[in-house]
């Protein structure tokens, strides 16, 4: 029997790419977290970590959408 080949959805490669930079980003955030050794305007909110972090979460839903296709 053959098997067909399925090619990714561009949601799947979108996703992909979206969750391997919101992991550097989020790793990113977490190393200026534990060494606060520069000191800027938004320092205390840490927006690496946040933004990283959203960009994960979007790049997992944009997986799991096109992994449903």
């Amino acid at each position: 029997m053959e098997e067909k080949k399925q090619m990714l959805s561009v949601w799947s490669w979108v996703g992909i790419i979206l969750s391997v930079y919101g992991l550097i980003i989020t790793g990113a955030g977490i190393y200026y977290l534990s060494r606060p050794e520069t000191v800027t305007a938004l320092h205390r909110l840490n927006p690496s970590l946040w933004w990283g972090a959203i960009i994960v979460v979007a790049g997992v839903l944009l997986l799991l959408a096109g992994r449903n296709r």
